[in-house]
């Protein structure tokens, strides 16, 4: 095997195929990426038997074969190099790799016992990839990292028809994203539940004018979601869990909505927060006009800040995680939003103001304040 390819191309498809490799394989195969050169073109292909990644390139392939090398490796080799064209070729029992000046050997890895890929699954629809990035990063932000409880990991799809939600929650806040997409048949039903990290990797970097996302039917054995766009598949397993019935957890109304700058709260809370720990409370005072930060108490050091804003409603004092906050508030990606209240002991809604029925809403749990 021997190929010379345009290293910016080649990085971009080594980086989408070797980021879903696990840190710890379980074997030295499934550390593997599989180069398969052939007919001018590279297939690049990983799998770990839960997630799968295909990218194909254009390259001036002399020798066709296949190589299965370490990909995490490779994917850090190839991402420091200049940007010159890169050549590959087998050279015994490793591959050479050699671009302008600088030159690599990498010990190949036996492929006889590696899995074969997935079938993307069929039944699905499109939808841009700018507003699926866009949704993906909007409510992936609530989704939890505690291996322990799966249910919470993921983001959850439920698909009516033309219409696609969106739904992720850590406990402490939940965030809903609703569009429209195009579905391959008027009158399709999905429910699924992807792992965040699977689904936001995804999102960062596809390109192409539309995402193709399809999903196992009722008859398949494995569970999977395939997301295809231009020169890039990847299928990830579903996962296992009974996702939270969110929809509960959304109040119907509201007896205070305040309406706000994003901006100047984002950074009156980042200011107030500089004397609070990571995981420290802000708390907020909305009456007559303006909401009053305060971080810290005692003999701690102490933040107080003054925001304007609009109140709709009975003032309150209501207390939350600063961090939590912020990252609500850089989703909703308005330049004004609403914060809509029940109580100070329940959970605020943050959305884009200007809206009766918001397509993205941020729901988030207030800290108890003491005193």
């Amino acid at each position: 095997m021997k190929f010379q390819v345009e290293k910016a191309a080649f990085s971009d498809a080594v980086s989408w195929a070797a980021r879903t490799l696990p840190t710890r394989p379980a074997t030295p195969t499934l550390a593997g990426l599989l180069i398969d050169a052939a007919s001018g073109e590279l297939q690049l292909s990983t799998f770990d038997f839960s997630t799968s990644a295909k990218a194909v390139v254009k390259a001036d392939v002399f020798t066709p074969g296949k190589v299965l090398v370490n990909g995490r490796i490779l994917a850090d080799i190839v991402k420091a190099l200049p940007n010159r064209p890169i050549t590959i070729e087998i050279n015994g029992s490793r591959v050479e790799l050699t671009c302008d000046r600088s030159n690599f050997l990498l010990p190949t890895i036996p492929d006889h016992d590696y899995p074969a890929l997935p079938e993307l699954p069929t039944l699905g629809g499109t939808i841009p990839t700018a507003l699926f990035a866009e949704t993906v990063t909007m409510v992936a932000v609530a989704a939890g990292m505690d291996s322990t409880l799966p249910m919470l990991t993921g983001i959850k799809i439920e698909i009516t028809g033309d219409s696609l939600t969106l739904a992720a929650t850590d406990r402490y806040r939940l965030a809903v994203k609703e569009i429209t997409w195009q579905p391959d048949t008027a009158n399709m039903e999905i429910n699924a539940l992807i792992p965040a990290k699977n689904l936001a990797d995804a999102a960062r970097t596809l390109t192409g004018e539309s995402v193709r996302l399809t999903f196992s039917s009722s008859d398949d054995g494995e569970k999977l979601i395939g997301i295809e766009a231009v020169g890039k598949k990847m299928t990830s397993r579903l996962l296992d869990a009974e996702f939270p019935k969110y929809k509960t957890l959304l109040p119907a109304d509201s007896s205070t909505i305040v309406t706000l700058n994003t901006q100047s709260l984002i950074d009156s809370v980042k200011r107030v927060a500089l004397v609070a720990d990571r995981n420290s409370p802000v708390r907020c005072s909305f009456n007559e006009g303006e909401v009053i930060l305060t971080a810290g108490n005692g003999d701690d050091p102490m933040a107080t800040e003054v925001v304007e804003c609009e109140i709709s409603g009975d003032g309150l004092d209501i207390a939350f995680n600063h961090q939590y906050l912020i990252e609500g508030l850089n989703a909703v990606g308005s330049a004004s939003s609403q914060l809509m209240f029940t109580s100070p002991n329940k959970p605020a809604v943050l959305a884009a103001a200007g809206s009766t029925t918001p397509n993205y809403r941020y729901l988030l749990m207030p800290v108890r304040l003491n005193g």
